[in-house]
């Protein structure tokens, strides 16, 4: 069964969140009290030392709650797409030269929960916490989830006491969108816990506007409100995301074939896959919603059409007697995952019916996420040839750059090692483009060449549906996967 866990938060004046687990299939909000009750989808408490496990899930609840980056989503408004803003950074600007030094101006008076500075000497420590793995306080378990946001991330130095400077490996305009997630633990709560975060992860420090004030494994996290957060609008009162296989490249993949993979995408009834999620998905017609700035105008309809699936199948020379076989690791549950045991035996079924044989590897999310990292040519993931995990596109990275291109291939965001040339081209050309309006041009063209190669199987959009207690108010549904609770009030 897919466990939910709760976040609970407060409006009082020792606000509280907390994860507990329960099984409904819909995301849930309740309130007793002053207190706000979260359910949310994860295989167990994400990490609470800085950098949360558990994916996207992870990142909503247990990164932007307890936790701040060098830069934020603007989560305030339901009418756009979320951007970026300035957060721990008050601002930053790029190398005029060769664009890949960025020096960013931190902001001033900030603490942490602990009550000890956030500076310049924090932020370095931070990314030798990740990054660095001679320095004592770095941590392989965070490391391994923050390695998808600082891969990118040559060097860094302090400047002096609220300036750092930070040189990307390549030119990186998206850099500001990764630093996002990249989030700042308390030094000085390390040294108090005696270097050990095992320790730490029981009383973390963050200057976020959260406080964890306990947690139970698989169960529940509780969160107190932080009154001194230093960004006075955010002191708590009280998107979308798509489920696709990833598809291997490597040498005796059925997939390598593009008519099989336009066949695998039209042999999918996703009206039929969203009225069994109740009608809370949308059929996906490619790594992004059509109504996002960087969907483009593919040529290629991918829709179901199973006729048409089964004539591209014969064309590859498959047939009744010759089927399709492939294997897909699938995971039970996880961060977006949404109903991931029912919704691919649907889909099993669907393939079946023109031709492709699946045969499911079941496992862990985690181990999933993992498996995922490693990329299909990795002797764990030999034998798949496709790997069913749920996707986010709220940065470039994530959503377009990292799954078209090799040059990110050490991302772990490409894992049947696609490529394409001229994918590879405009992935490069929009990792470049510091004129947003111009980046979001390339991301459209390639969103457009993505889908026209069919590089995965998309199956649906997740609507991020939400039930709310009559007692909830000022929840702000904002157009990523991840939301804001500060604004939310109860009673």
């Amino acid at each position: 069964m897919k466990k939910r866990h709760f976040l609970r938060l407060s409006s009082a004046a020792t606000a509280s969140l907390a994860f507990g687990v329960t099984s409904p299939p819909q995301a849930n909000a309740q309130s007793t009290a002053g207190t706000l009750r979260v359910a949310m989808t994860a295989g167990d408490i994400p990490l609470t030392t800085g950098q949360p496990s558990q994916g996207a899930e992870g990142v909503r609840f247990m990164g932007i709650t307890v936790y701040d980056g060098l830069t934020r989503w603007d989560l305030s408004r339901s009418d756009v797409a979320a951007k970026i803003v300035p957060d721990l950074a008050e601002s930053w600007s790029i190398s005029e030269a060769e664009k890949k030094v960025w020096t960013f101006k931190l902001r001033r008076g900030v603490r942490f929960h602990d009550g000890s500075e956030f500076n310049a000497d924090a932020v370095v420590w931070n990314l030798d916490k990740l990054v660095n793995r001679n320095a004592p306080q770095f941590d392989a378990a965070q490391a391994a989830q923050g390695g998808l946001y600082t891969g990118g991330i040559a060097s860094w130095r302090k400047l002096d006491d609220n300036t750092v400077e930070i040189t990307t490996k390549v030119v990186d305009a998206v850099l500001p969108y990764s630093l996002a997630s990249v989030f700042m633990s308390s030094p000085a709560q390390y040294e108090k816990v005696g270097r050990d975060w095992k320790k730490f992860a029981e009383q973390p420090s963050g200057t976020g506007p959260w406080k964890l004030e306990s947690f139970k494994p698989r169960e529940r996290a509780d969160l107190v409100r932080n009154p001194d957060h230093w960004d006075k609008a955010r002191v708590p009162k009280c998107e979308r995301l798509v489920l696709p296989y990833m598809l291997s490249f490597e040498e005796g993949s059925p997939f390598r074939d593009l008519r099989v993979r336009k066949a695998a995408n039209m042999a999918i009834d996703r009206k039929g896959l969203v009225t069994l999620l109740g009608g809370l998905a949308a059929p996906a017609r490619g790594m992004v919603d059509p109504d996002h700035p960087w969907f483009g105008n593919p040529k290629t309809d991918l829709s179901y059409n199973p006729n048409a699936a089964k004539q591209l199948l014969a064309e590859a020379g498959y047939g009744d007697k010759n089927p399709v076989k492939v294997k897909f690791a699938i995971s039970t549950s996880g961060s977006g995952q949404m109903q991931p045991l029912p919704m691919n035996e649907f889909i099993k079924e669907n393939m079946h019916d023109v031709g492709i044989d699946v045969e499911f590897e079941v496992i862990d999310w985690e181990a999933l996420r993992n498996r995922r990292r490693l990329g299909a040519a990795a002797p764990e993931n030999r034998g798949s040839h496709g790997l069913n995990s749920s996707w986010a596109y709220w940065d470039p990275d994530i959503g377009l750059i990292g799954p078209a291109s090799m040059f990110m291939k050490a991302s772990g965001f490409n894992w049947g090692n696609y490529s394409n040339p001229k994918a590879e081209e405009l992935a490069k050309a929009a990792k470049e483009e510091f004129d947003l309006q111009k980046q979001a041009k390339l991301l459209a063209q390639l969103h457009e060449v993505i889908v026209d190669d069919a590089i995965w199987v998309w199956a649906v959009h997740d609507l991020n549906p939400r039930a709310l207690a009559p007692s909830v108010k000022g929840f702000v549904q904002a157009q990523s996967w991840l939301q804001d609770l500060t604004t939310v009030t109860v009673g």
